[in-house]
């Protein structure tokens, strides 16, 4: 099955507003160009330039190559950009850029000053937003066929009604995207058209007299019609059904649907976020790779390396395979549900114990049968939770068959069980006593005090909760959100001052990073921002002029992430958006953030004359060519970086003994290996409390700790071996065909080396066979599957087990 996802972007011209013309013209961006949108920093342009022709009734059919003159109106400008007179015969050809969904006349390019097309916007975007639909104009739609148009058809009020290519195939707009008009399948496209929105190729159409659909069959032979929210919905009674249903479209859900799909098997793939592609397209751009003197070469093989990481090294560049931009990771994993799924959906959120249907067999083990979701019922023979929540796992198995937060010492033996020591980390530094607590202050206004901090809505402090080193309890990983950014000013978009912004949302971390991470004073304060060594926080160059940024983890948002509903997750997530966008443009532009001693790192964020390591030169902001069309603004990935939710009960839990080297007493090594993995005891840190009394012969005692990070995180694993148990169910849930390579049965201490991209694309591997297996071998258990067929069926695509 083939689909067709080149990205073009489609703008409409003909309105008025400031610094706008009254051309009549429509033009179609090369998808090379698709970057221009939102902030139009692309100092280049090859856009086709239409004209109006002729008029009928309430339409205008725009035609390409015109070479005539008409006589200007009131508003128009000639092409270099320069006011035109009205009566002035100027050419009808023209270019627009599409900026922040404004349409911008395009003179000479190469001497526009891009930060202006970003001021013209916002003076244009009320005038133009009174006047424009945005279903049809300003809008970049992925996944759309590379055309070449002909003509447009479009109403007086510039809103498209049909535009034609020059193999004379109409396209219109549904949903807000831009679909094909089909009537019938035809020998261009033998496989059928994938419609956005649609979870299958569309074959045939039923339109209304108007142009409308009725309704659109699918290859399955399912019919789908629009919702009143304007979502296909199936109209057609009886299950989609698939060999495997894979659930997340990680790196472990992408290697799963690869290797299911080689061999034979119809995959279906749901993803609970907006969009595919795990972290990784989320932002994670610096793709954690193996540590302690152990390269990605020697423990990463398989499809995950083949299929994966070389493609995204053709794009970005060799150098870049395991670092890619979010746009490219995007982009692979499109090209690979194109290529293997038959079927893949966004925005399906499995929940609750309602949201599947499973048969009991005659031994008593119970088969997942289907999910219900928001495209109808989707039945299986074998299903795969390779989501980071673990919720179809988690409905199946019940609330025993996971665990969550952290295991205490006396469970696990592990160094790094439980809640960590009590120190009071220096680099909060004393307090000024009474609460206040922020000991670099120099202002005049009123520094915040603790309480007033604590009362906030954002759980920046909470109460010290009085807990014994070792101690086991539902804490999990702080989150954060993984950023690129950019200081190339072709591409570069301002940080935008959050909604709601207070600066004592981020006055903690105002004291953290002015006392520094060694405790110096704020007088020898010297933070870089991005800039490599030196820098606030971990960065990674990448392709495109962008680094992956690592900061602002936000301690205590995580706590009751992992078992609550989809919707109370959002606003986790969405709280950690206001926490972190506050942070940030605080940093960059508020002037009070000079008074917590953060004027040098103030003054580096916004200069403009240092270049960084990729070259580029100008104040740091968020790449224009990334998340364009973002819920929490452009620029900004869909999602925060969850970095630790359930694991689940496997036949065998996977502990920090399993992967300590030999030497140390250590058990690396399994019979039943799937892959091998190497990394640090990676615990990000997780709470920050205020503790009241800290004791005896401590001169304050109101004062922040921040806890959570064991004394090894930075110790290295050995190249240890990944047991296909930890991915498998254990055998007192009796559930025969479900596989779980992302919340495997692992320790606290375990997962943080474990819960990484890469080792998730190892795991998936083996979940994906086992998935395939299954499907052959109707009646048999997960676990069923012989070791060494599992094995041999890994090694023979490049896998490394041993």
């Amino acid at each position: 099955m083939s689909r067709l996802t080149t990205q073009m972007t489609f703008v409409v011209a003909g309105l008025r507003g400031p610094g706008l013309t009254g051309s009549d013209l429509a033009t179609i961006e090369d998808a090379k160009l698709a970057t221009t949108l939102r902030a139009g920093f692309e100092t280049r342009a090859d856009l086709i330039t239409f004209t109006p022709q002729t008029s009928d009734g309430d339409r205008t059919v725009v035609k390409a190559d015109d070479t005539g003159t008409h006589a200007a109106v009131a508003g128009e400008v000639r092409l270099d950009g320069t006011a035109a007179t009205v009566g002035e015969m100027i050419p009808n050809a023209g270019a627009y850029l599409n900026v922040g969904g404004v349409m911008l006349r395009v003179g000479n390019l190469d001497s526009q000053d891009s930060r202006q097309y970003a001021l013209d916007a916002d003076a244009a975007a009320a005038d133009i937003r009174s006047r424009m639909f945005i279903a049809s104009a300003g809008v970049w739609v992925p996944g759309q066929p590379d055309l070449t148009v002909s003509s447009i058809t479009v109403f007086a009020d510039q809103r498209i009604e049909t535009m034609t290519d020059n193999r004379n195939i109409q396209y219109t707009y549904r949903n807000a995207s831009l679909a094909r008009v089909l009537t019938d399948k035809d020998n261009t496209y033998p496989d059928g058209i994938w419609v956005p929105g649609l979870p299958e190729n569309a074959v045939v159409t039923t339109l209304m007299a108007d142009q409308r659909p009725a309704s659109i069959s699918g290859q399955s032979g399912r019919a789908y019609g629009v919702d009143r929210n304007g979502r296909w919905q199936s109209i057609s009674e009886g299950p989609l059904d698939f060999d495997v249903v894979i659930y997340g479209s990680c790196l472990a859900g992408l290697t799963s649907l690869i290797r299911a799909s080689l061999r034979g098997k119809r995959v279906c793939v749901l993803e609970p976020y907006r969009i595919f592609g795990g972290m990784t397209a989320n932002g994670l751009c610096g793709v954690d790779k193996p540590s302690g003197g152990v390269t990605p070469e020697t423990v990463v093989g398989g499809v995950t390396s083949s299929l994966y990481f070389a493609r995204i090294g053709e794009i970005d560049g060799f150098e870049n395979r395991h670092r890619p931009q979010a746009k490219t990771a995007s982009r692979v994993t499109q090209e690979l549900l194109d290529r293997y799924a038959a079927m893949s959906v966004t925005n399906i959120q499995l929940e609750g114990p309602m949201c599947f249907m499973a048969s009991t067999r005659a031994d008593g083990w119970r088969n997942i049968v289907g999910v219900f979701t928001a495209v109808g019922y989707i039945t299986g023979r074998s299903f795969i939770d390779a989501s980071y929540e673990m919720d179809l796992a988690a409905a199946v198995m019940g609330r025993n068959g996971y665990r969550y937060g952290r295991e205490s010492f006396a469970e696990t033996g592990e160094p790094n069980a439980g809640v960590q020591p009590q120190g009071i980390p220096a680099n909060y530094g004393p307090d000024q006593g009474g609460g206040v607590g922020f000991q670099q202050y120099t202002g005049t206004i009123g520094v915040p005090t603790l309480d007033e901090v604590q009362a906030l809505p954002l759980p920046i402090i909470v109460p010290d909760p009085l807990q014994t080193t070792g101690q086991g309890d539902k804490l999990v990983q702080a989150y954060n959100f993984r950023l690129s950014l950019t200081r190339d000013p072709a591409n570069y978009m301002p940080l935008i001052k959050p909604y709601g912004y207070d600066i004592r949302f981020w006055a903690t971390l105002a004291q953290k990073l002015a006392n520094d991470r060694q405790g110096r004073p704020s007088t020898h304060q010297s933070w870089k921002i991005c800039r490599g060594g030196g820098s606030y926080g971990y960065q990674e160059f990448t392709a495109g002029k962008k680094v992956n940024w690592n900061a602002m983890d936000a301690l205590n948002f995580s706590a009751d992430y992992s078992e609550a509903s989809w919707k109370r997750r959002r606003e986790i997530v969405e709280q950690h958006v206001l926490y972190q966008q506050s942070a940030m443009w605080g940093i960059a532009n508020d002037p009070e953030a000079l008074n917590y001693g953060l004027g040098y790192m103030q003054a580096d964020w916004n200069d403009t004359t240092t270049p960084d390591n990729t070259g580029a030169m100008g104040p740091l902001g968020l790449p224009a060519d990334e998340f364009q069309y973002s819920q929490f603004g452009a620029g900004w990935p869909e999602w925060c970086y969850v970095r630790e939710t359930r694991r689940m009960i496997g036949k065998v839990t996977v502990t920090y003994f399993d992967q300590l080297d030999a030497n140390l007493g250590g058990t690396p090594t399994k019979a039943t290996s799937i892959g091998k993995w190497a990394y640090t005891w990676d615990v990000h840190a997780i709470q920050l409390t205020r503790k009241l009394n800290v004791g005896a012969g401590v001169l304050y005692t109101d004062r922040l700790r921040e806890e959570g990070t064991p004394a090894n995180v930075t110790d290295h694993t050995a190249a240890y071996e990944i047991p296909v148990e930890m991915i498998l169910p254990h055998e007192q849930f009796k559930i025969a065909n479900l596989v779980v390579p992302v919340c495997a049965s692992m320790t606290h201490g375990a997962w943080a080396p474990g819960r990484l991209e890469m080792a998730y694309g190892v795991c998936g591997e083996a979940a994906g066979e086992i998935a395939a297996w299954l499907v052959d071998n109707p009646g048999r258990r997960a676990e069923d599957m012989p070791i060494a067929l599992l094995q041999q069926r890994l090694v023979a695509l490049g896998s490394i087990i041993h």
